[in-house]
């Protein structure tokens, strides 16, 4: 019997107007996870017109009839030969949010590993300054076959864009065959609904005053009761437990066995250390779910929605998680997809998938706070596109990083010299600018009276003015009222408060650090939580209050 999950699923990917819970969905015995998703019928791809294409060829590309060559020798990986043709506006017109999938066939000799990802085979598209979309990488020799890519046009439409095909900063050799380039409009990747829902939450929830804490380490092995202890003297009472492990691997566990066996020993950690400490501390615990059934797809894109057996995986992880944990007021939320990305029209949508896992956790604790994820990974700009779930007690989270180029600069490239600064009046970088990037946030917030986590949030440490950046951020979440979690707690040396960068080793390419009781991005941090009211009552040594059941 089809369920109001599959009923829901099938009319949230058409788009189709609101679809109430029904009592049924909210029943201790849940509907059979067998047949919860559609799959969704997909939009038929329209083809689109390209034009005939003037492409630049600079050095070390070439153009034989309708094929274009590109190589770098060994010794030349420091460079780039990369054909550019530039596309015309009127393909894009009338277009907004709709997803263009480019396809070309192509074929490698000899492509060795760019020392970082983003590197080596280039088919990729710009579009103005909203950032670069790209066919996943390859290496290594293989013949002729066709490689894709999809980009989502952006709300405020294209007033240019440029197609790059070719191979930088890794040697090898790349052919493309022009004749076979298509591109096509496949659709919107989630049509909106339920745009006149508005989010009510109990008392307990909507009467708490802002969360402030930090996220902890990826070894959940490693995390220890000193570290909640440090936080209560720090004065944070919100803590997120990342249960990430291979997250965003390509290809990663294939095995949803395998996957339990991780996330059993997660659970484990959490309920038997994690809980007790934060309880005792008076800090609570945002589950996050930051690695999903089957992981991630080359493109970077949550196999949960595009294949069955990881979409119902999912859904039933979630539902074990809620009946282990089930009236567990140490927990804050569940946090259902970290930073998910879908990046055109699939069978199994990001915020279908996401209902149906907030369904299964309603269906065995119909109490539990559900923590939903915007599209293109937690970004404020998903908010634009993000219908809301008509759940009620439902947080929505974004991640803060906005500029990239400031926050993450040298992360992957080793640069360590002649470094943006915060703020830069010249850029248009300070607080302003960051409430400019979260404002697609704040209107989702106040149209749909929702509560905002700030999941992450952070300053790579070298970055000059980080401090001032962390300040700023967290003046503007204060100024919305919004909870946050800083990025991150103990976890890598790049983001932590504990230590300051010494320098950089382009050889290992290993930064070292050495540790820091007091620096100005710690100060910065904690007086964000001097924030917090009182210290907590302790929530973790009565039992009536740390697991008070139904």
């Amino acid at each position: 019997m089809k369920t109001g999950i599959v009923l829901f699923c099938a009319a949230l990917a058409a788009g189709a107007g609101p679809v109430a819970a029904s009592a049924a969905e909210t029943e201790a015995d849940p509907p059979s996870v067998g047949d919860f998703l559609g799959p969704a019928a997909l939009p038929v791809p329209e083809p689109l017109d390209l034009g005939e294409l003037q492409w630049r060829l600079p050095r070390r590309v070439r153009r034989e009839g309708n094929r274009i060559f590109a190589s770098l020798a060994p010794g030349e990986e420091g460079e780039e030969a990369r054909a550019t043709a530039v596309l015309d506006p009127a393909l894009f017109r009338g277009r907004a949010l709709h997803c263009l999938r480019f396809r070309i066939r192509a074929k490698g000799a000899g492509i060795a590993k760019p020392r970082v990802p983003y590197h080596g085979l280039k088919f990729m598209l710009r579009i103005g300054d909203s950032g670069w979309n790209s066919a996943p990488n390859r290496i290594g020799d293989w013949g002729e076959e066709e490689i894709s890519f999809s980009c989502e046009i952006p709300a405020s439409g294209v007033e240019s864009a440029t197609l790059y095909l070719g191979i930088e900063r890794c040697a090898g050799s790349v052919e493309f065959d022009l004749s076979s380039l298509r591109v096509e409009d496949v659709g919107e990747i989630q049509p909106p609904v339920d745009r006149d829902f508005r989010v009510s939450y109990p008392p307990a929830v909507r009467d708490a005053g802002p969360a402030r804490g930090v996220m902890l380490a990826i070894d959940l092995e490693k995390i220890s009761e000193d570290d909640f202890a440090t936080l209560e003297k720090w004065g944070a009472n919100l803590a997120r437990y990342q249960i990430s492990k291979d997250w965003k691997k390509a290809g990663g566990w294939e095995s949803n066995d395998d996957y339990d066996a991780y996330l059993d020993r997660a659970l484990d950690i959490l309920e038997e250390r994690v809980l007790p400490w934060a309880g005792k501390h008076g800090v609570r615990i945002v589950v996050d779910l930051h690695a999903t059934p089957g992981a991630r797809t080359a493109a970077e894109e949550n196999r949960i929605f595009h294949e069955r057996r990881y979409a119902e995986h999912f859904v039933r992880v979630w539902r074990r998680i809620a009946g282990r944990f089930k009236g567990d007021r140490r927990i804050y939320g569940y946090d259902l997809v970290n930073e998910p990305m879908q990046k055109a029209p699939a069978p199994y949508s990001y915020l279908a998938v996401q209902r149906a896992a907030a369904l299964a956790i309603r269906s065995v604790d119909p109490d539990a706070t559900i923590i939903v994820a915007a599209n293109g990974y937690g970004h404020p700009g998903g908010f634009r596109t993000l219908s809301p779930l008509r759940l009620d007690n439902v947080v929505y989270t974004t991640h803060c990083y906005a500029p990239t180029a400031f926050t993450m600069q040298g992360l992957r490239n080793g640069k360590r010299e002649g470094l943006a600064r915060w703020p830069d009046p010249e850029k248009g970088w300070d607080k302003e600018y960051l409430r400019k990037a979260l404002e697609p946030v704040l209107e989702f917030s106040r149209e749909h009276d929702a509560r905002i986590l700030v999941g992450e949030f952070s300053a790579i440490t070298w970055a000059p003015g980080a401090e001032n950046y962390i300040r700023d951020c967290i003046e503007v979440f204060e100024e919305y009222g919004w909870d946050w979690c800083y990025h991150a707690f103990r976890e890598w040396d790049g983001w932590s408060v504990e230590k300051t960068w010494v320098d950089y080793d382009p050889a290992t390419m290993r930064d070292r650090y050495e540790p820091s009781d007091d620096n100005p991005r710690k100060r910065a941090l904690l007086d964000g939580f001097r924030r917090n009211a009182a210290p907590r009552e302790n929530v973790g040594t009565d039992d009536e209050l740390t697991k008070p059941g139904p």
